[in-house]
């Protein structure tokens, strides 16, 4: 019995003399390939430095692991995070999708596309007040707009309507036709005086078109405007552009494109000598860009009673305006 025990202990001895050696031949391994490494075996962690390093605490665990990558051998089932972190990079040939040697060293952030975002904010229309001191004048097509803004309680706030049949850009201009107000016969200039409305709404020009030549048409327009100009120094002058004509309706004489034309011309113009722009012929084509046939009786200027709605509802929007009118 006695033999059999002192057997045990020599073997025990001998168990942990093997360990001992097979620990060194492992740290000796690992240190001979180089570098900084870390070995974790038996319980405690080596460092090719010579020293046992103090385990970290904090470090999880990798189980279930037994792998040899030629910069961290595991002799356990288990790895300290602190040798992953601290590992060199594996040979770039042994991976399957190597990376370049031109490659930098920090990663370009990956440009991001911004989402189209609707930003889109409702109008905010003009109140009917704002038009309280407004004049408007005009022939047949500022007629309709005459009669929406006495029969609509207010659509067009308190705004005078200066209107005559047939009454032209022409007309006004050379003096052949003048405008009635409070028993007297006015020229436009005057008209504008004597209302004492501090703004002018011109609704003309469709009616002149095939009619004079181009140079003559823009001549009228400067000769009109720069009258207003010296007699009201002080108003507000507004031109509208000139609206347009529906399908079937346009002829060598009188087209979309004439009129498109003309409208560029009138919006340049304005920006030049001080009035503003309003846009209303946009609002009031259709789909193909002719005038939408159901405000109209005649195809050009003989506007239906009803589209005078839809005229005002351009003429309270800010954005048909070459520049906020409100400023």
């Amino acid at each position: 019995m006695k033999k059999k025990l002192q057997l045990a202990v020599v073997l025990s001895l001998l168990a942990l003399l093997l360990a001992s050696c097979s620990t060194r031949a492992y740290y000796e391994q690992a240190k001979g390939q180089g570098g900084q490494q870390s070995i974790f075996a038996n319980g405690q962690t080596w460092s090719t430095d010579g020293a046992a390093a103090v385990p970290d605490a904090a470090a999880n665990p990798v189980a279930d692991a037994a792998v040899t990558d030629g910069s961290i051998v595991i002799l356990d089932a288990t790895q300290m995070a602190d040798d992953v972190q601290t590992a060199p990079p594996v040979d770039p040939s042994a991976t399957e999708n190597p990376v370049s040697a031109n490659t930098p060293s920090e990663v370009e952030a990956p440009v991001v596309t911004p989402q189209l975002v609707d930003t889109a904010i409702p109008v905010d229309l003009m109140e009917p007040s704002w038009f309280d001191d407004a004049l408007f004048v005009g022939g047949d097509v500022c007629g309709t707009l005459a009669y929406y803004a006495e029969h609509s309680n207010g659509g067009l706030g308190e705004a005078l309507f200066l209107t005559r049949t047939s009454f032209t850009l022409s007309s006004a201009v050379n003096g052949t036709m003048a405008l009635a107000y409070r028993g007297g016969w006015y020229s436009i200039p005057n008209a504008v005086k004597a209302s004492g409305c501090s703004k002018v709404f011109l609704v003309l020009g469709i009616e002149d078109i095939g009619r004079v030549e181009d140079e003559a048409y823009k001549k009228l327009w400067s000769d009109l405007i720069t009258a207003i100009q010296e007699a009201n120094p002080d108003v507000r002058i507004f031109v509208e552009s000139i609206t347009p004509v529906a399908s079937g309706h346009d002829n060598s004489r009188i087209n979309n494109a004439k009129i498109n034309a003309y409208n560029d011309y009138l919006k340049d113009y304005c920006s030049r000598s001080g009035c503003n722009y309003v846009d209303v012929n946009t609002g009031l084509k259709d789909a193909n860009g002719n005038l939408d046939s159901k405000l109209c009786r005649d195809g050009y200027y003989l506007f239906r009673i009803d589209a005078g709605e839809t005229w005002a509802g351009l003429l309270r929007n800010p954005n048909n305006y070459a520049y906020d009118p409100r400023g």
